[in-house]
């Protein structure tokens, strides 16, 4: 299985120069959309319900203190298969037009993040794990893409 710095470096590969709270919600949705399609994950690691959004802490401490993140900032450790870059193709080509604001609107509003804050403070910290289940039951029923053929 591939790592989440491995996702992470192939959506800066393909769609360039991005604040981190983008690429954080990117690597969020292409892990989800995988969840749908496969029913699986692209890679272990989990995403914490932070206040802007999914936030991976093991991915957050690659880019820890930086607010924009380039392509080559981050070390790659697995090969990627193609129906994984198709994924994360499918994503960038939907999601990337869209700033890491309105991405944190976005996520923010949908239910993964909100059942796993349990109606905190907008402001509060928290640390507790977005379920994979809980993401693709959710997605599987609310597409994350729109599908422009139907």
């Amino acid at each position: 299985m591939i790592m989440i710095v491995d996702v992470a470096a192939y959506i800066l590969r393909m769609c360039g120069t991005m604040t981190t709270m983008k690429l954080e919600k990117l690597v969020f949705y292409s892990q989800a959309q995988s969840l749908v399609s496969r029913s699986q994950p692209l890679f272990e690691a989990d995403f914490e319900a932070w206040r802007s959004g999914p936030v991976s802490p093991e991915l957050f401490a690659l880019h820890k203190g930086q607010f924009l993140i380039y392509d080559g900032d981050l070390t790659t450790h697995g090969i990627l298969k193609g129906e994984e870059c198709t994924i994360m193709d499918m994503v960038c080509q939907s999601l990337s037009p869209l700033s890491g604001n309105t991405l944190s609107s976005k996520v923010c509003s949908e239910a993964p993040w909100k059942t796993t804050r349990h109606n905190l403070n907008p402001d509060a910290t928290c640390h507790t794990i977005i379920s994979k289940t809980l993401m693709k039951n959710y997605y599987t029923n609310h597409p994350i893409m729109v599908d422009s053929n139907s």
